[in-house]
């Protein structure tokens, strides 16, 4: 897996717009230790994935699909 594909999607939007944590963590409401949380494999819970979304574009369902890739790729 190469670096682009390794990051995790909320730090690769948040990375790619020049932003803190603590702008991400305002523009989806939640604190900056949530964000780190995520960006560290934590999964977001399912209601704040509208959140997510109208923040950073980023779905549900992506980040979904990237916490399945990550722990079929650690097994």
């Amino acid at each position: 897996m190469d670096n682009a594909a390794a990051l995790h999607p909320l730090t690769a939007v948040r990375t790619a717009r020049g932003w803190t944590l603590d702008r991400m963590a305002r523009e989806i409401g939640v604190k900056r230790n949530t964000v780190w949380r995520w960006e560290n494999g934590r999964m977001p819970r399912p209601e704040d994935w509208k959140r997510i979304e109208t923040a950073t574009g980023v779905t549900g369902a992506e980040l979904a699909a990237w916490e399945s890739h990550r722990a079929g790729a650690a097994a």
